[in-house]
């Protein structure tokens, strides 16, 4: 379900950002469909737009900064779970957010 928000979230503010992911996963079904017909079992169960996911778990993570990436791109963050209090924290923006289960989190790489 994560994930669907994730894409949902992204056709609102990033429309053609959206567009290019449904067309990709669209591109990799088609593929699949005649040359890796496990790839296509998956692709039927998967709920996004994104070909790519990180899971991180009760972590701080490292920095990280992509440099392929253009800058109307966003990562996007969302908070799953049952916790209370927890806290975004971006120190080198000096930036602190509330980040309850619910929660997302989209930003440009670029800022980093």
């Amino acid at each position: 379900l994560p994930a669907a928000i994730l894409s949902s979230v992204l056709l609102i503010m990033h429309p053609g950002l959206y567009d290019a992911g449904r067309q990709a996963m669209q591109s990799l079904d088609t593929w699949s469909s005649q040359h890796n017909q496990d790839m296509q079992y998956a692709l039927q169960h998967w709920p996004s737009v994104f070909t790519n996911v990180s899971v991180i778990s009760n972590w701080t993570t490292p920095f990280h900064w992509d440099p392929h990436l253009w800058s109307d791109w966003y990562d996007m963050l969302v908070m799953v779970g049952n916790y209370e209090d927890c806290v975004l924290d971006i120190p080198m923006l000096g930036l602190q957010f509330l980040y309850n289960p619910s929660t997302v989190v989209a930003f440009s790489s670029w800022l980093l």
